[in-house]
């Protein structure tokens, strides 16, 4: 077919596209394009996290990039690391642009600065200059792997943040999932958007993509997929969303608890309520905006809602870094992040309908290390969010709640898609195609039993004493009232009363009945709980003796002694005219 085994480099570009759209077709029935991580290292000062590795340049220089943001891929240059010693940047793959002859020009369009030089740069109060440029991309891996010519980067040249005290470089870059528009446009300039281009290429079938980003701590494999998702990653209730006019996918937060998925709760409660705190709400409707964002690592929420959660831990604040450290000395550290417990956050969904997406606070157990701590510190994720007092925008929920719930979305149809995901054990990858038109996903049947399934081989489950009741639940003190209770529902409990109620009722009823009985029969009926008590005599005319405590015997039905068993099989018969040298004892209702 080809005249030297070479010759097929040489072949023109829109060829390549059509061979690769058929080879997807041919091999995986869809278009869509899994990206790999590469889960032999991890990244991330605030972590672990895996990464997906990307070639850029026409020399293919390898950088590890955190799957998030939109438009440009992020990529840290050579720059960044001059003049600082020991540079956190290094070890994620820097990109040299001078050294890259796919480039033209190397400086195009923008050229932004400060809080401005990353993603969400304000939060750190970043420092930096970024340029945007073209850049040849690889993607993919194997016979999968795919490039995209004249892609927009932005790379970043210097950047600083500034974590509480702390001023620390940034580890990774970002690979962005797609946008609205499939290029930016720079006068005459037209770089694309990788994923967009994809698709407008043919190469995967929509806009789109799906993704459950998990623990690396814990060694669960990612899943990330353009044009498509893993339906695997799916065990709950799936809901869709309108994302906003940018793309940008939002949410109301309406209640946070602690909670407990089986066996007995490490706290002394079996669920805590209303730990979300909204300072904007005066008192009112307590719904949070947040926005879902896989490029920042923290749960964003207001500094009200951290210290509410922060108060049920045992972690300590650390001025210096601006973060929760676990107290790992603590017995009830261990308790915690090894139980079934979690977090929950409650979505609205419509005005009578909710939705709920559970963490294990095995997956709120992070490690901090250098350069924002000389020492590895275990963390809990909570950052304290600036909320726009007019629009309520700031509260961002990122990498750490992105463990726990699959998300996807479509450019095309302006939707967006999100399920409880499963913990560390899975059933085999099965990948779906994401249509132009699909406003919905086709989503395995949801059972609660089958996240709890995933988490069986992680969780240790402490069961409850056979005598023990489950703890009752408690409401936060942010909370206007206080709750208590077992845990269960109200009409669980209205039945557990009525019929303790019919049970008390029977006991009267019978030994109403049984005294009524007792009044013919008196000889022959037993008599209830009694204790020995001494003989008053030993005399040989002492009279044998059983009597009611006064203090226990009503006047109006008291009558004669009578017989007892001596050893409740057998009685006493002793003649009232006969004496005794050795009387029975005598015994006392008591």
């Amino acid at each position: 077919m080809f005249k030297s085994q070479f010759y097929f480099l040489v072949f023109p570009m829109p060829l390549w596209t059509l061979l690769w759209s058929l080879y997807f077709i041919n091999v995986h029935g869809a278009l869509y394009l899994e990206m790999p991580f590469d889960t032999s290292k991890s990244f991330g000062y605030d972590g672990p996290w895996y990464t997906v590795p990307v070639a850029i340049g026409s020399n293919e220089q390898i950088v590890n990039l955190f799957p998030g943001s939109q438009w440009a891929p992020t990529i840290l240059s050579t720059t960044v690391c001059e003049d600082i010693p020991d540079c956190v940047s290094k070890k994620g793959g820097l990109y040299n642009y001078e050294s890259d002859t796919s480039t033209y020009p190397n400086t195009i369009g923008f050229n932004a600065k400060g809080v401005d030089t990353i993603p969400y740069g304000s939060l750190f109060d970043a420092e930096g200059q970024n340029y945007g440029q073209f850049a040849q991309i690889k993607v993919g891996n194997g016979f999968s792997r795919v490039t995209i010519a004249n892609a927009s980067i932005s790379r970043v040249e210097s950047v600083s943040l500034f974590y509480g005290r702390k001023e620390v470089g940034m580890s990774n870059g970002f690979l962005t999932l797609g946008a609205v528009d499939d290029a930016h446009v720079f006068g005459s300039y037209r770089p694309v958007i990788p994923l967009n281009n994809l698709a407008k290429t043919g190469v995967i079938a929509s806009r789109s993509w799906g993704m459950h980003y998990p623990s690396a701590k814990l060694n669960q494999l990612p899943s990330l997929v353009w044009g498509g998702y893993d339906r695997s990653r799916i065990s709950g209730p799936i809901e869709r969303f309108d994302a906003d006019s940018n793309a940008v996918k939002k949410m109301d937060l309406i209640g946070m608890n602690i909670d407990t998925a089986i066996g007995k709760s490490p706290f002394s409660y079996q669920k805590k309520s209303n730990l979300l705190v909204n300072p904007l709400s005066n008192g009112k409707d307590k719904v949070l905006r947040v926005e879902l964002e896989s490029a920042l690592p923290y749960l964003v929420l207001p500094q009200e809602t951290c210290d509410a959660i922060a108060e049920e831990l045992p972690v300590t604040f650390d001025r210096t870094t601006g973060f929760y450290f676990w107290e790992t000395s603590n017995p009830l550290y261990q308790g915690i992040v090894t139980s079934s417990s979690y977090l929950s956050f409650d979505f609205r969904v419509s005005a009578s309908q909710n939705f709920t997406i559970k963490i294990p606070f095995a997956l709120l157990d992070l490690n901090l290390t250098a350069p924002l701590v000389t020492t590895t510190q275990a963390y809990f994720p909570c950052m304290g969010a600036i909320l726009d007092t007019e629009s309520g925008d700031g509260a961002i929920l990122g990498r750490a709640f992105y463990q726990a719930a699959f998300i996807a979305q479509s450019y095309e149809t302006r939707k967006f898609w999100i399920a409880q995901a499963p913990g560390p054990s899975y059933t085999s990858p099965d990948i779906r195609s994401i249509s132009k038109t699909d406003i919905s996903l086709d989503a395995p049947t949801s059972r609660d039993d089958i996240w709890i399934q995933s988490w069986n081989s992680t969780w240790k489950v402490v069961p409850f004493e056979t005598t023990q009741s489950p703890p009752s639940e408690s409401s936060s003190a942010s909370s206007p009232t206080s709750k208590t209770g077992a845990g269960i529902s109200t009409g669980a409990i209205a039945g557990i009363a009525a019929g303790a109620g019919t049970v008390v009722l029977l006991i009267i009823l019978f030994l109403v009945w049984r005294r009524k009985k007792r009044m013919v029969l008196l000889p022959s009926m037993p008599t209830p709980s009694l204790i020995p008590v001494s003989p008053k005599s030993s005399s040989p005319n002492h009279q044998q003796q059983y009597r009611y405590p006064q203090a226990h015997l009503n006047p109006r039905h008291a009558f004669a002694p009578w017989e007892l068993p001596g050893n409740g099989s057998e009685r006493w018969n002793v003649s009232r005219e006969s004496g005794s040298q050795n009387p029975p004892q005598i015994y006392e209702l008591h």
